[in-house]
C-alpha cells in the first residue's frame, strides 16, 4: 500500500473540524482501485488486496485527539492494529503534544515510536518552535531527535524555516536546512531561497532559489528557478 497524501501520519498537520466525537472508516480495495469514503483525506492507492480501517476521535472543539489505523490482507482475516497517535492541545486549541505508537505483534500491544512536544506559538497562534523525540528501546525513554524553528512577518506569512537534527556527540542541535520566503504588499510570495548543511564546510550554504512574478490582478505570470 502506498499513501498518496501523508495527512494522517503528519502529526503537525492542520486540524480538521467535524461534529462527531469519533467515527470509523474503512477502505476496501479491489485490484488497483481504492475508494474515497469521505471528504477528509485522500487515501491513496495500492498494489492489490489490502483493506484498511482508520478510527479517529475528537474533543468538543473538533481537535483530533486519537488516531488508530488497522489493516488486513484479505476479507477472511481480522483487522490488525498498525499505528496509534495521541494528541493534546492547550486552551487555545494549539497542539502541545503528540505521541506515535507502533503495534508490536510479539507483545500484542502498542509501543512508543516518536513524540512531538515543546511546541511554542506567537501571539497570533503561529507555530514558532517544535521539538521532536524518538523512542530509545534500550533506555525505555524518549531522546531528543530534531527541532524546527519558524518566523513570520506582521501579516502571518512564513518568512523563515530552520530545521535541526540532534547531534549526540556534541549534545547539541545542528542545522540541516533553512528556507527563506519573501512576499509583496499583497501577500503574494515573490521569493524563496533554500539552504542546506554541508559537513565539509560546516555551514549552511544556498542551494536553490525561486522567484515569482504577478500581474496587476495578482495572477502569477512567471516563475524562475535558479540552481
Amino acid at each position: 500500500f502506498l499513501e498518496n497524501k501523508n495527512r494522517d501520519f503528519n502529526p503537525n498537520q492542520k486540524k480538521n473540524k467535524i461534529n462527531s466525537q469519533s467515527f470509523e472508516r474503512k477502505l476496501i480495495v479491489n485490484g488497483d482501485i481504492s475508494y474515497r469514503l469521505d471528504s477528509l483525506e485522500t487515501i491513496g492507492f495500492n498494489t492489490g488486496g489490502v483493506n484498511l480501517k482508520r478510527r479517529m476521535e475528537y474533543d468538543e472543539n473538533g481537535n483530533r485527539t486519537l488516531y488508530i489505523s488497522y489493516y488486513r490482507y484479505s476479507e477472511s482475516q481480522s483487522f490488525v492494529p498498525s499505528q496509534k497517535v495521541e494528541y493534546s492541545y492547550d486552551e487555545n486549541g494549539n497542539r502541545t503534544l503528540y505521541i506515535i505508537y507502533i503495534w508490536n505483534s510479539e507483545s500484542q500491544s502498542f509501543v512508543p515510536s516518536q513524540k512531538g512536544g515543546d511546541y511554542s506559538y506567537d501571539e497570533n497562534g503561529n507555530l514558532t518552535l517544535y521539538i521532536g523525540y524518538n523512542w530509545n528501546s534500550e533506555s525505555q525513554s524518549f531522546v531528543t531527535s530534531r527541532k524546527t524553528e519558524y518566523s513570520y512577518d506582521e501579516n502571518g506569512n512564513l518568512t523563515l524555516y530552520i530545521g535541526y537534527n540532534w547531534n549526540s556527540e556534541s549534545q547539541s542541535f545542528v542545522p540541516y536546512a533553512k528556507r527563506e520566503y519573501s512576499y509583496d504588499e499583497n501577500g503574494n510570495q515573490t521569493l524563496y531561497i533554500l539552504y542546506y548543511w554541508y559537513s565539509e564546510s560546516q555551514s549552511i550554504v544556498p542551494s536553490l532559489k525561486g522567484e515569482y512574478f504577478y500581474d496587476e490582478n495578482g495572477n502569477r505570470t512567471l516563475y524562475i528557478k535558479y540552481y
